[in-house]
């Protein structure tokens, strides 16, 4: 059978994944928000030619499967608030053509492996804690460095709420040009404030972390956010980034 796509997101579709699928020349799959339990089947991989997944909102258990890394048509990824959990597998780094990424909303473990590296086309990534804006999920245990953006210079939006980040910021962000919207907040990152975060057209959340004031590398604070610096509590009139 050669479909081009297919979904549900109403109520009359629950149960487990059914693993006997077939549909391997599917491009598209949209089963979010459904009542969807049990694991996400390793049959995945027979979608090859996929470009679009999205399994958010669901009642899934256990890790995202590691065949699901060879699905490297792949350009779309939503596995926000799905119920998955367990640590990342280091195969997703084959998903090179990913463009967007969400996985928030989930009990997923770190760290978050360097190899992600390798998704150097992503523009959107996103991780976050399951209440508020959902992209992909809670990363329990932590990522303390960042370096797996270190090649992601096509970002235009990156989300890394809560996800227990201790690295010190890079300053290559400051060279990411398509980037408009960063939030690292709730994290523990050390260093100094990044001297780029003035830059024109960049929404920035970096709220509840634990910066300095660093004269040496030229840090500065926007206007009224000196409460960011270590010890210093915001107050209610704070402006809104």
């Amino acid at each position: 059978m050669h479909l081009e796509g297919g979904g549900r997101r109403d109520r009359e579709t629950q149960g487990e994944v059914e693993n006997t699928m077939s549909i391997v020349l599917m491009r598209a799959m949209k089963l979010d928000q459904n009542y969807l339990t049990g694991r996400l089947p390793a049959f995945i991989e027979n979608f090859s030619a996929m470009q679009f997944l999205s399994v958010g909102i669901n009642a899934l258990s256990g890790p995202i499967p590691k065949e699901l890394g060879k699905l490297q048509n792949l350009l779309l990824l939503y596995i926000d608030s799905s119920g998955l959990s367990g640590e990342l597998p280091s195969t997703l780094s084959n998903l090179k053509n990913l463009e967007i990424l969400r996985f928030q909303g989930n009990s997923f473990e770190g760290p978050i492996s360097s190899s992600l590296s390798n998704l150097s086309k992503l523009t959107d990534l996103w991780s976050k804690l399951s209440f508020g804006c959902r992209r992909i999920g809670d990363i329990t245990s932590g990522s303390p460095s960042l370096d797996f953006v270190s090649n992601m210079t096509s970002l235009s939006n990156l989300v890394l709420r809560n996800c227990k980040i201790s690295d010190t910021i890079p300053s290559s962000f400051g060279q990411f040009l398509n980037l408009q919207q960063l939030d690292l907040s709730y994290n523990q990152p050390s260093g100094s404030f990044p001297s780029w975060v003035s830059q024109p057209n960049l929404k920035l959340n970096l709220v509840a972390n634990n910066f300095v004031i660093d004269s040496s590398n030229n840090s500065i604070l926007p206007s009224g956010l000196n409460c960011l610096q270590r010890n210093i509590p915001c107050s209610l009139d704070s402006p809104i980034y």
